[in-house]
């Protein structure tokens, strides 16, 4: 978990916001966007969580947080476990060995050919194409309810979505706890709708 205690409130508002959400990243279709992929703080390729939790800050103090940093110490084929091990200080090459083949496997056969064509001489590949896409939809934590339909709003494009549709999925997580089981209107019992019939006032008319 990222400690956010030392952040000013805006900063602190804006990470419990993100928490809101579930991520989805769908992989990068340049290779500048891969190799600027981080290797700490929840990123794709941040492996702390099945590692040693030392392991993050190992790679914080020696300075190794994105992909570009860890090829130009191992190669494109991310193998060279004896120079990763003197960056990070590391005595045991099979630990350094056990990470490196964890890296390998997070990475797709698309993205291991585009590591390929790198060339560790560059200070970095041309800016090419789009942000990757990242999908996010509202974390209701099996939370349910009318009132928590998220009408347009299960998953989103980030790069895209608009700030009233991220405004409704907010207050719908922020009050998952009040909303779940309540129905939207009592007039859905009196008038016998059902629950995939959204309430208008046509129905009202309808039942006069």
């Amino acid at each position: 978990m990222l400690d956010v205690s030392g952040l000013p409130s805006f900063y602190r508002g804006l990470f419990k916001i993100w928490n809101c959400f579930r991520k989805r990243n769908k992989g990068c279709g340049t290779l500048h966007w891969l190799l600027e992929e981080p290797l700490i703080h929840g990123g794709r390729l941040d492996i702390s969580g099945v590692t040693a939790p030392a392991l993050s800050r190992a790679l914080i103090s020696s300075r190794v947080v994105t992909l570009q940093e860890l090829v130009n110490i191992t190669g494109t084929d991310l193998s060279r476990a004896e120079d990763l091990a003197t960056r990070l200080g590391l005595t045991s090459l099979r630990v350094v060995n056990q990470l490196l083949r964890r890296w390998r496997t997070v990475l797709t056969s698309k993205e291991r050919v585009q590591l390929m064509d790198y060339r560790i001489t560059e200070t970095n590949p041309a800016e090419e194409g789009s942000f990757p896409q990242l999908d996010i939809a509202p974390d209701l934590d099996r939370s349910e309810g009318l009132l928590l339909e998220c009408w347009g709003v299960r998953e989103m494009d980030f790069g895209s979505v608009s700030g009233k549709l991220l405004y409704r999925a907010c207050v719908k997580v922020l009050n998952k706890k009040k909303l779940s089981g309540r129905v939207d209107t009592p007039w859905r019992s009196v008038l016998g709708f059902n629950d995939d019939v959204k309430p208008e006032w046509t129905h009202c008319i309808n039942h006069r």
